[in-house]
């Protein structure tokens, strides 16, 4: 239930350190630091139009950004991701948090949405229930392989998706 929840827009000097704790869990790979989350996220490319939301209870449980994709010259192209602490799952947060995310990306006139998940069973079946087809499994930015969403891999622990919205 998801009564209890706030969604709000991120504030990345407030929300920072709830956020990357977020992000390292579902992402233990990641090197991540509040301030080098919170460069990032401010001083993403003013043509992504990058924006965030978190989902509160008595504190953060989950985070949303989304934005045109800063990393193509593909027009309409945009990038979106949600992650909710694993105890606050299976609530509909995530959902929430998505939906917000989706309404602003599509908003800004993206086409085609791409996304990064974790490829455990759970994550590939909320990508798949909002309309993710299978992308790539990246290791490295140097290693590009293609994956099917229904496989796992511990050396390639996540998954591009993408879709096409709704014309």
């Amino acid at each position: 239930m998801t009564s209890d929840v706030t969604i709000r827009e991120l504030d990345p000097a407030r929300d920072a350190e709830a956020v990357v704790a977020i992000l390292r869990a579902a992402n233990p790979q990641w090197l991540l630091t509040p301030d080098s989350w919170r460069y990032d996220f401010e001083h993403a490319p003013e043509r992504a139009v990058w924006r965030g939301w978190v989902a509160t209870r008595d504190t953060i449980v989950g985070v949303a950004v989304s934005g045109r994709d800063p990393w193509t010259s593909e027009p309409g192209v945009g990038r979106i991701r949600a992650n909710v602490r694993a105890d606050s799952r299976r609530r509909g947060i995530g959902s929430r948090l998505y939906e917000v995310a989706e309404k602003h990306v599509l908003g800004i006139g993206s086409r085609r949405l791409l996304t990064t998940i974790v490829e455990d069973d759970a994550a590939l079946r909320f990508a798949a229930a909002r309309g993710f087809a299978p992308g790539t499994s990246r290791c490295t930015r140097a290693s590009i392989r293609r994956r099917s969403m229904s496989r796992r891999s511990r050396a390639c622990p996540r998954v591009l998706a993408s879709r096409r919205s709704p014309s």
